[in-house]
């Protein structure tokens, strides 16, 4: 079943970021899950990589802050840095109103498909943090 709160077209890391391919073929999205948003509430600040930055699956590659808590951001991909959301230096509530959309995080060149055996379809994350939608 399909639910707008978690999406299908995308894998979700246990640590509440999404992964998703672009159009263009080794490129993804990363963005910060509905459950993450939710459980954080308005988030104040994000600290993300500069393109060109390599990421590793497993590490922190930046952080969000909420009004009482830092979070890192772990990389569900190994990959390049290729695009930053310029938009939340000025709006990080973006990752709050969109966070499936406008509220991205960053767009990386992936070193191979996302096929990590710990991402997970959207049923099986939904079933991972409890959600009943």
């Amino acid at each position: 079943m399909t639910s707008p709160r978690y999406p299908d077209d995308r894998l979700y890391h246990e640590e509440n970021l999404w992964i998703c391919n672009l159009a263009e073929p080794g490129t993804a999205a990363i963005g910060v899950s509905h459950f993450a948003q939710d459980q954080l509430g308005d988030i104040v600040s994000i600290t993300l990589p500069g393109v060109g930055q390599r990421i590793s699956f497993g590490n922190a590659f930046g952080e969000i802050e909420a009004a009482k808590v830092v979070s890192d951001l772990i990389a569900p991909a190994n990959g390049t840095v290729i695009a930053c959301n310029a938009e939340l230096v000025g709006d990080p509530t973006l990752v709050n109103s969109d966070c499936y959309g406008a509220g991205w995080l960053v767009h990386i060149a992936i070193d191979s498909a996302m096929d990590h055996p710990t991402l997970m379809t959207a049923a099986k994350y939904r079933s991972h943090v409890g959600a009943d939608d």
